[in-house]
This record gives structure tokens, sequence and C-alpha cells, in this order.
């Protein structure tokens, strides 16, 4: 029995190693959030824990973006800020905080420093405010 394993194997050997990669990206992509210290979200998830969780928004813009418009109720700590600050975001600790940035590229490393803070509920919003804005949820300008 274990040769008809061996066997397919060596025939078919790159349709297995592919397998194999699809199964790591997905565990990777499974997993990422407990390595990254939070998780993405899409806007509408967003949305819910807003709605029924009473969920905090951090703006990680600069300040020229931010006094641009941003998303309605959002506290405003630039990225490069984080670590400075992240005491004033205690009080919000048992509550989950939602992090964006533009794009939705660099708030994982704000996902980073507040779990390293002891922040358990951290989420990316998934397309950052662009993804927000483009699916013409309320915005403050």
């Amino acid at each position: 029995m274990d040769q008809i394993y061996t066997d397919f194997f060596l025939n078919h050997w790159v349709i297995f190693s592919l397998f194999v990669l699809v199964g790591a990206i997905l565990l990777f992509d499974f997993s990422g959030g407990f390595i990254r210290g939070s998780t993405a979200i899409s806007t509408i998830e967003a949305v819910r824990l807003i709605n029924r969780e009473n969920a905090i928004l951090v703006d990680l813009r600069g300040d020229a973006d931010y006094r641009k418009s941003h998303i309605i109720d959002a506290v405003h700590i630039p990225l490069r800020q984080i670590p400075d600050r992240v005491r004033e975001l205690k009080k919000y600790q048992e509550q989950p905080l939602i992090v964006y940035c533009q794009y939705g590229t660099e708030s994982a490393k704000a996902g980073q420093e507040l779990a390293k803070a002891g922040f358990t509920k951290v989420y990316r919003l998934r397309g950052g405010f662009l993804g927000w804005e483009n699916e013409k949820l309320p915005i403050q300008s």
C-alpha cells in the first residue's frame, strides 16, 4: 500500500508540490492574524463591530489626511506615534479596536504594537480609509 502512495508522489510531484504550497499559503493566511496581532476585516464586519460591540476606530494616517477627512468618531494616532501614545488607548482595552491607514497596507504594524501592549481585540480595516470611502460609508470632512 505504501508503494502506491510513493509511486503517486513520484509520478505527480508537481501536483503534490502545488498542493503543499497552496496548503501552506492557506495556513499562513489563517494564522496571520495571530502572528501579526490583528485580524483583517471588511467594511461590513467593521460596521457590525462598531454597532454591536462599540468598537473604537483608530486612524493611523498623517495629520493632513486626517484633517481632510476621516471616519466619524475615529481616534487619530499616526502610525509612527503608536508606541508612544498606546497608553491613550488603554481605556478602550476591553473594546474592539479597528485600526486603519490610507490603503490598508500599514495597519498590521499598529496591530503588532497594540498586541505587544496587551490589546486582544485588534482588527485591521481591509482596504483602509479608501475602502471605507469607496463603500460610501459615512466620513467626516
